[in-house]
């Protein structure tokens, strides 16, 4: 293995481990594609795209994951298929709440309105009532006929 000590910091050998390839011997990215043993460490061995080296049978990621391709992509797809329904039920709960607090607000709302209107109609009852001299059993029987309630 021959190596020469580059003039500026080499980040493939820090990323790709030493190459060994001869000064003639091409690209760094060339012999990798071809398959030759051109690094160690990280990537692997002989054109195996992986970062995570070989495993015991001397294999590594690359090769795994592409003979395992339908396996990986089903993985996948419950993955993705638990993370929607996690946050659908997430959303549902945020509408409810959303909902419940509208509701409040509707009811608390037309409760006052109705409060409001009872009042204008006693104010206009009595004085009504007072105007026309009116007795205060038919100034109450009008309040009463007129008001709203729940």
């Amino acid at each position: 293995m021959s190596y020469s000590q580059p003039s500026s910091f080499d980040f493939r050998r820090l990323l790709f481990g030493t190459p060994t390839i001869s000064a003639g011997g091409g690209d760094f990215g060339e012999a990798f594609m071809q398959g030759t043993p051109a690094t160690s460490g990280l990537i692997g061995r002989g054109g195996d795209f992986t970062m995570f080296g070989q495993g015991a049978d001397g294999r590594g990621f690359g090769n795994w994951a592409a003979e395992n391709k339908d396996l990986l992509s089903g993985a996948f797809k419950a993955f993705q298929t638990g993370a929607g329904l996690y946050g659908g039920m997430q959303q549902l709960d945020l509408a409810k709440k959303q909902f419940n607090s509208m509701r409040e607000f509707g009811n608390i709302n037309i409760n006052n309105q109705m409060k409001s209107y009872n009042t204008r109609i006693a104010d206009r009852s009595r004085a009504r009532g007072f105007t026309e001299g009116q007795s205060p059993e038919d100034m109450a029987s009008y309040t009463s006929r007129n008001s709203l309630s729940r």
